[in-house]
């Protein structure tokens, strides 16, 4: 379940972390949101995930929770080490982070070689949804997107 605000308000105390306008960072607390986000991209036990901005881990840890293994990018890295403390320990070799801009690494570091089948599911800052899809779009042919 995500954290209620005041319990997001407080880890990001704990972390010394303001949430950053510039990266369009909002956090989730909405479960129902959480929720529907895995049931929408029918997220299944052995599904590939690419998720950007994963901020927290909300909605990665419900990502991971569905048996999915994640690829995520994410450029805050104050969110980033604190996923690496503790998603990516509690699910090695499920969680692939790597702490990057998304325009740049679309896809989160996924190899080529198992970019043929993969679902993204994401809480996209708005910022970036523009210019982030037209890199998903405008790279190598990929599954049923061909």
């Amino acid at each position: 379940m995500p954290l209620t605000l005041n319990a997001t308000r407080e880890l990001l105390a704990r972390l010394g972390h303001s949430p950053k306008r510039f990266l369009g960072q909002n956090f989730l607390i909405d479960g129902n949101i959480v929720r529907k986000s895995v049931e929408l991209g029918a997220v299944a036990p052995g599904d590939t995930v690419v998720e950007v901005g994963p901020g927290l881990g909300t909605l990665t840890s419900a990502l991971l929770g569905a048996g999915a293994e994640v690829f995520a990018v994410e450029k805050d890295g104050t969110m980033a080490a604190h996923l690496r403390a503790t998603l990516a320990v509690e699910h090695p070799g499920r969680l692939h982070l790597i702490e990057e801009d998304a325009v740049a690494h679309p896809i989160a570091g996924l190899p080529a070689a198992r970019a043929a089948d993969f679902k993204i599911v994401a809480n996209l800052p708005y910022a970036i949804s523009t210019p982030w899809m037209d890199a998903v779009l405008g790279g190598p042919c990929r599954g049923a997107w061909c």
